[in-house]
């Protein structure tokens, strides 16, 4: 493939020179981050406990007073300076060897397979690092903003090797690698969701620390505190309930000792052992009654017909608990992922299901089975969102194919076409942390949720850079067709700060073969 953009080694070198020394060990240290993920042990020295650990560069190699104050030297034999250092550390003892590539090629005996892969990973690591310096030669610094959206998601760790790196670019005021500008682009995408997520979250835990009782164990403990919220929750209806009756509900309903033994046994004024106990109080005088709420329509003036409600909602609450017990039983547990995917997808609205959230987590915590209706209501609604996000995915894969057709057709036989696709699905590639190949739409259903969410923001971008570079190659009637598709199907947010990459793909396709 033809490169669209790249630099020559005279820029490269303005670039290094025009650096502060704080940028170059940035980049010396970025380096090194990618050398990390290479492992090969090899043998040095009369040992096989050796891990080549990279190559160390000298950008002013035999140029400068830089050079002569910064320059690498071979540790077996000596000589120096030399442009290529390869490091070795020992796995036995505190000990880094540099040497040359003479020496290299003498001292070290290494696989020829491994040679080959070496060479292609320092290649690799060059067209990392030219990203780099392309964009500082463009003029680009440190994307502060994207990064001040991005430290306040909770996700954000200053101390892994991600986080720390991003400060170190920071620091040196540099642009930003495209895998890690990516995933910042991403953390910053998700901050105020997740923010207030982990505030909602926060807030339903301390309510619900405060209701629990103790417990003998934490299974017992959960299951208590189910009950106990699910009957916290009928208190609106309650008082809509005894409204116009002598009886008003001077205690929210409690869990009897049939659920929790730190309970004291007590028992309805009809001598039965309560499952459950509500205290009423009189609206006429001081009198109180504590009876189990399924026997209302015996104790007080509530007819049969009109007590039909709230048994049914106790009764309610009598089998979601044995479902959950049964379940336990058979070694089920809780349905972390999929509970998870509906919550980042609004499955739990807050005016409608916020109450069935909170009880969910008192199960989570405690990795419990969830009861059947709500297992049920999560599973079809993950598969419906499911479905329609496959559905998606694949009208904007179709949309791209069709641009795709049409730029064919408009330039039959040209070789920029296929060199723009390329570097487009590269570019997205480094942006989204998908690797290449990406899935196509027979193959979309066999992915995750989370999975298929990640495809369809590359698709979308990938639509938009290749729409927008040949766009003004058809006639007006077609642009306002292509314009209609972006608008349709890229939201603003993917569109954002790709401006620079479309106008340079534009001036390649334009260009003179």
């Amino acid at each position: 493939m033809a490169t669209v953009i790249g630099l020559t080694n005279e820029q490269r070198d303005q670039i290094w020179e025009s650096m502060t020394a704080e940028q170059i060990e940035v980049l010396k240290n970025f380096d090194r981050f990618l050398w990390k993920s290479y492992n090969l042990t090899v043998q040095y020295n009369n040992s096989v406990r050796w891990d080549f650990i990279g190559i160390e560069i000298d950008h002013f190699y035999k140029r400068g007073t830089r050079h002569q104050k910064n320059y690498l030297k071979c540790d077996v034999c000596g000589y120096h300076p030399i442009k290529r250092c390869y490091v070795l550390k020992s796995q036995e003892r505190d000990q880094v060897v540099g040497m040359g590539l003479d020496c290299f090629k003498e001292h070290v005996i290494i696989p020829e397979k491994a040679k080959k892969e070496i060479h292609q990973y320092l290649n690799d690591i060059n067209e990392f690092r030219d990203q780099i310096l392309m964009s500082y030669w463009q003029g680009k610094r440190f994307p502060n903003d994207l990064y001040l959206r991005a430290v306040q998601h909770p996700n954000f760790d200053s101390t892994s090797d991600f986080g720390r790196r991003i400060l170190e670019f920071k620091r040196a005021n540099l642009p930003l690698y495209s895998r890690d500008r990516g995933s910042l682009k991403r953390l910053a995408r998700n901050a105020k969701k997740a923010i207030l997520a982990k505030q909602q979250e926060q807030e339903r835990l301390e309510k619900l620390k405060a209701m629990q009782p103790a417990a003998n164990t934490e299974y017992q403990e959960a299951i208590t505190t189910f009950t106990r919220y699910r009957l916290w929750t009928l208190a609106p209806f309650l008082e809509q309930f005894f409204d116009g009756t002598d009886w008003k509900v001077a205690e929210t309903p409690q869990v009897g000792k049939i659920f929790s033994e730190d309970y004291d046994q007590t028992h309805c004024v009809c001598g039965a052992v309560m499952d459950y106990q509500i205290l009423l109080k009189n609206r006429h005088n001081e009198s109180s009654l504590l009876i189990d709420p399924r026997h209302v329509s015996k104790h007080t003036s509530v007819t049969d017909e009109k007590a039909a409600p709230l048994v049914e909602q106790i009764n309610n609450i009598t089998a979601e608990r044995n479902q959950i017990l049964q379940k336990y039983e058979e070694g089920k547990k809780f349905p972390k992922s999929d509970f998870e995917y509906a919550l980042s997808e609004g499955f739990f609205d807050p005016e409608d299901k916020g109450d069935v959230l909170d009880y969910c987590e008192v199960l989570k915590d405690a990795n419990l089975p969830l009861p059947d209706q709500i297992e049920h209501e999560l599973q079809e609604f993950n598969e419906r969102y499911d479905k329609e996000l496959t559905g998606e995915v694949q009208v904007v894969i179709n949309a791209y194919q069709m641009i795709f057709a049409m730029v064919q057709q408009e330039m039959p036989g040209s070789k920029k076409v296929d060199d723009v696709r390329e570097s487009i699905e590269k570019y997205v590639s480094r942006e989204t942390n998908i690797d290449l190949p990406v899935v196509d739409e027979n193959s979309i259903g066999e992915l995750t949720a989370p999975e298929k969410n990640d495809q369809l923001y590359f698709r979308k971008m990938e639509l938009y850079l290749f729409a927008s570079t040949f766009k003004d190659k058809f006639s007006q009637e077609k642009q306002i067709l292509i314009n209609n598709i972006i608008n349709m199907y890229v939201d603003r947010e993917v569109r954002e700060g790709l401006a620079d990459n479309i106008n340079k793909l534009q001036e390649y396709v334009a260009k003179e073969q």
